[in-house]
């Protein structure tokens, strides 16, 4: 019997030991998603802003205004 009870717990642990490396790498990949989501939403406010800016430059130039210095 305390063979038997041994078994089911060194089987235990070897499930609880799996999920907790399931469970840890999900964690990591969503880390990951999430960092690399306001990486690419940086890119993108960055990439607006440098073509807002040069429409504005060249609005200003096609009005005959002088770009300040």
């Amino acid at each position: 019997m305390k063979k038997l009870t041994k078994e089911g717990l060194q089987q235990t642990d070897k499930r609880v030991g799996l999920m907790n490396e399931i469970l840890s790498t999900m964690d990591t990949v969503k880390y990951e998603h999430n960092k690399l989501c306001s990486l690419s939403t940086l890119k993108y406010k960055l990439c607006l802003n440098i073509v807002c800016g040069m429409l504005n430059m060249m609005q200003m130039l096609c009005m005959g205004n002088k770009l300040p210095v």
